[in-house]
């Protein structure tokens, strides 16, 4: 095992990584890319997409360019919002495989190694995600996945609701990425309809295949949340953007989606009766409804701007 990696015509795995002013995390993203235990027959790359950042961005991964230790590659992407960084990353990317990390994640020496592995091994799958751990155990313990057992998600198993994997750790083949389109630029960070460009791009994954969760592919997230008030604001942001995608998908007819809209809604009714309707979990109940349907609002009003716009 070496770290010989160098970029080549022939690239293995395209890394894609959108940040937007976080130039301090990149040090430890960078040091553990560095650290990758490789054979020599797996060559990939490492697309960093400075998303409009205002800090020293640019720099730190020049810096980085300059010390020749990284396949990396820099690119700007001046529309901010993170899937229009991610989308930038795709359209760049060589490699036969793209995974997806975030800026402020540690993935562990063996996780390129693992990836190119699975793929090797499991030539029919063509997406996979694995486990998102915390960083620092002091972390509230929000956007990680610890799951231990190794899963197949199928369409009929694909809970909307709580996504197998997340986008810091997952990969999926080019030819998939070609296939069913790039991440949707107005659900995600950066977009006021919340925050569900992975359910998203993985609902498009698993209607034209399946999903594998393989545990032994792990990162660590540095993800820095400690407080309630930050905890109820990522929960906010992803119960919003899932009323967006539940308003998406059945503008489009889709009856899956459809379906699982109705029966979230309906047990969420349910509970909220069978709670005592004022006591307080009936009230986070119908905080949760009221946060689906303003998802559903903003997604519809953005969409009628846009159409405006386009009429202008």
């Amino acid at each position: 095992m070496n770290n010989k990696c160098a970029a080549s015509s022939a690239v293995g795995i395209s890394v894609v990584v959108s940040t937007r002013d976080r130039a301090a995390n990149l040090g430890d993203l960078f040091a553990a890319m560095t650290h990758q235990k490789l054979t020599e027959t797996i060559s990939w790359e490492l697309l960093v997409v400075d998303n409009g950042s205002s800090d020293n961005t640019a720099a730190v991964v020049q810096a980085t360019v300059e010390r020749g230790v990284l396949p990396i590659r820099y690119l700007f992407e001046p529309r901010k919002g993170k899937s229009d960084g991610l989308n930038t990353g795709i359209e760049a990317a060589t490699g036969a495989v793209i995974a997806f990390t975030d800026d402020d994640t540690v993935p562990q020496p063996d996780w390129l190694e693992r990836l190119w592995r699975h793929f090797l091994t499991h030539p029919d799958e063509t997406c996979v995600g694995g486990m998102v751990e915390l960083y620092n155990p002091a972390h509230a313990p929000v956007s990680i996945r610890i799951s231990r057992q190794r899963l197949v998600i199928t369409l009929d198993d694909f809970n909307l609701a709580n996504i197998p994997v997340i986008g810091c750790n997952m990969a999926v083949t080019a030819q998939l990425v070609r296939s069913i389109g790039n991440f949707y630029i107005d659900l995600g960070p950066g977009r006021p309809a919340g925050v569900a460009e992975d359910l998203d791009f993985l609902y498009r994954v698993e209607r034209a295949g399946c999903i594998t969760y393989e545990p032994e592919i792990r990162v660590l997230h540095h993800q820095g949340r400690r407080s309630a008030t930050e905890i109820r604001r990522v929960r906010r942001d992803h119960v919003l953007g899932r009323g967006a995608l539940y308003c998406k998908y059945v503008l489009q007819s889709d009856p899956v989606v459809r379906e699982r809209a109705v029966l979230e809604v309906r047990k969420l009714l349910v509970k909220w009766l069978r709670c005592g309707i004022v006591s307080e979990t009936a009230r986070a109940t119908i905080g949760t409804l009221k946060l689906l349907f303003a998802g559903v609002l903003r997604y519809r009003f953005m969409q009628r701007s846009v159409a405006g716009a386009a009429l202008a």
